[in-house]
């Protein structure tokens, strides 16, 4: 049995003021370089249960654990400590800092997290390499992320998710916004790099045809009692 890298245990969250609960799930374990394509309809909780994954979000009652850790045993300063030295985010907007280089945002997560640095080792040269498996020529590395494309914009976030081997990868609907041919090469290239990495991979889509590339696919509105609870 691989380690868990994710571990919710008898898990509620409510929104402030809701009068019932958007999730409750009893148990859910996610091992160390598992691949998990997550899905549901809109307004099921998927956006809300990455934020309790992620550390964003505190649960109401019960556990989510990163790594053995409960985050919402540690305090706000501690919480963003170790997300950043753990967690790699693919937002659906992608979330690139508009006003910084390509590689400059694609490094960003190294700034904050020596532990990140460490493990990319040159992080610079690292943040090239990375560049490149995306698909991304050098002469974009110095632009303006808002001067990319959507697709170029895309493959930039997922070299800055990627970069210094971070144990958990979370992706938000990030194909969303291509088409068939730029969707199949970027789910490759994550697919391949979570792979290489060692990296878990949690991977959000409305798009039901992606998940025969992953090792578990979860149905969040049949993990989830809450929902069976509002009916």
């Amino acid at each position: 049995m691989r380690a868990a890298v994710i571990h919710i245990h008898h898990l509620r969250f409510a929104w402030p003021r809701a009068t019932h609960d958007t999730l409750a799930i009893p148990e859910l374990h996610i091992a160390a370089g598992e691949s998990v394509f997550l899905h549901g309809p809109s307004g099921c909780g998927k956006s809300t249960l990455l934020g309790l994954l992620a550390g964003v979000l505190v649960p109401t009652a019960g556990e989510v654990k990163l790594l053995g850790r409960p985050w919402s045993a540690l305090p706000g300063a501690a919480r963003d400590r170790l997300r950043a030295d753990h967690v790699g985010y693919v937002f659906q907007q992608f979330n690139l800092l508009p006003y910084l280089s390509v590689l400059d945002n694609v490094t960003l997560p190294c700034r904050f997290s020596a532990r990140r640095a460490e493990r990319a080792g040159d992080v610079t040269s690292r943040a090239h390499e990375l560049l490149a498996r995306v698909g991304l020529p050098d002469a974009l590395w110095p632009r303006r992320a808002d001067e990319l494309s959507v697709g170029q914009q895309q493959r930039a976030a997922a070299a800055r998710a990627l970069i210094g081997r971070p144990e958990l990868v979370i992706a938000d609907e990030p194909t969303s916004a291509l088409d068939a041919a730029l969707r199949d090469a970027f789910m490759d290239l994550l697919l391949g790099q979570c792979r290489d990495s060692g990296s878990t991979l949690v991977f959000v889509s409305h798009d039901e045809r992606l998940a025969a590339a992953f090792d578990r696919r979860l149905s969040l509105p049949q993990l989830n009692r809450a929902l069976a609870r509002a009916a």
